[in-house]
């Protein structure tokens, strides 16, 4: 989203100024747990971005303190890096992070996809995939990768940042539910893992499995399964996992390598997808390597 458009003002009750160092200039987004807009520290001037929650309820302060300290300990490249948090006056939370100047994944995409190749959508999951690794090599799972949560970077394509860390947790965190209604499915139901829908006990691979179907998509337009939602969930957790692949998007030939790759990621059973994020990228980058090599 481009800070310099201001065709919709912040509104919503957010103050002008907040945690007395940032001001607040124009709402940037909408998500279900909170509103984002494009602000500036006010002593150095720097363009940030400052998420605010939409209720004062104590879970929806949990959530985003558990954001922010997850946030803080990751510091990489592709991942979004937090500055500040706190509580609003009325007792809504506040998370300020570095502003991203870049578009969701989706929307980017729907604007590349005629000419983008496979080459492109490699790149792009290559670099999700290496900040899931530094995520996880802190015990962070992220519980929710969908192309909604990766911003593709302007003037840089295709880098991007890995953002929204509100649904994650750390890896070995006993009561998977501690800051969540008891049985409540966590994340995006077309990006989840079967042991996610199923409620039971998860590992780092779920973020491969989310980013494997992130990058069928890109591939082949579609999500891995067909049917409604209910449909696609009930086939992930039934079967063993996609056989084949359809034809790509834009013509093209992919090697079988990568298809291989994108089908275990994409396996019901964990223990048949690969055993990293790193794993998985290196697997990914062989492919491209060797698709350019003369």
């Amino acid at each position: 989203m481009d800070p310099r458009d201001d065709s919709r003002l912040t509104g919503g009750g957010v103050p002008e100024v907040v945690l007395s160092e940032f001001r607040v200039e124009a709402l940037i987004g909408r998500g279900s747990h909170g509103n984002v807009y494009v602000g500036r520290a006010i002593e150095s001037d720097e363009l940030v971005a400052v998420k605010v929650s939409h209720s004062r309820d104590l879970e929806r302060q949990l959530r985003f303190e558990r954001e922010a300290k997850l946030l803080a300990r990751i510091v990489h490249p592709n991942v979004v890096s937090v500055i500040d948090w706190g509580l609003l006056d009325d007792g809504r939370a506040v998370l300020v992070m570095e502003f991203v100047d870049g578009d969701p994944l989706d929307q980017w995409w729907s604007e590349h996809s005629e000419t983008a190749c496979w080459q492109t959508a490699v790149q792009i999951i290559e670099g999700v995939l290496d900040a899931l690794s530094a995520l996880h090599a802190a015990n962070v799972i992220h519980r929710d990768v969908k192309p909604a949560n990766i911003l593709v970077l302007r003037g840089r394509e295709p880098s991007i940042k890995l953002i929204d860390l509100g649904v994650g947790r750390e890896e070995h965190q006993r009561d998977l539910n501690s800051i969540t209604a008891s049985e409540q499915v966590l994340g995006t139901i077309a990006y989840m893992a079967p042991e996610q829908l199923l409620l039971e006990p998860i590992d780092a691979r779920v973020d491969i499995y989310g980013a494997g179907c992130v990058l069928f998509e890109l591939l082949f337009g579609r999500s891995p399964f067909l049917g409604s939602r209910i449909q696609q969930a009930l086939a992930r957790c039934s079967s063993a996992g996609p056989t084949s692949i359809p034809p790509p998007v834009v013509e093209q030939t992919l090697p079988s390598e990568l298809a291989t790759t994108v089908l275990s990621m994409l396996r019901r059973d964990r223990a048949e997808r690969p055993p990293s994020a790193a794993a998985c990228a290196a697997l990914l980058r062989a492919a491209l390597e060797r698709s350019i090599a003369p």
